[in-house]
């Protein structure tokens, strides 16, 4: 009977966030530009080449899941005049 050994190579994964848990942040597009918390970031994908960072933000006792692209740190007061 052959023997195999199995040989893991593991490389590391440098995934970095925009955002850090327990940063204030504000969703682009919302109107009222309410002030969200950052409680979860998830790292996901297929590969090390293909990741995605997605962000869990709560505002009182609702939450809500948003990609970077959708969040700032910056309050954008003409959103919130309606301009």
């Amino acid at each position: 009977m052959a023997r195999f050994t199995l040989l893991l190579m593991t490389k590391k994964m440098n995934m970095k966030s925009k955002f850090e848990l327990g940063d204030i942040v504000y969703l682009k597009t919302d109107q009222e530009q309410l002030s969200r918390v950052v409680t979860c970031v998830q790292f996901s994908g297929g590969s090390i080449n293909s990741s995605v960072v997605s962000y869990e933000l709560s505002q009182g006792s609702s939450s809500s899941e948003h990609y970077d692209s959708e969040i700032t740190k910056q309050i954008n007061e003409l959103v919130k005049l309606g301009v």
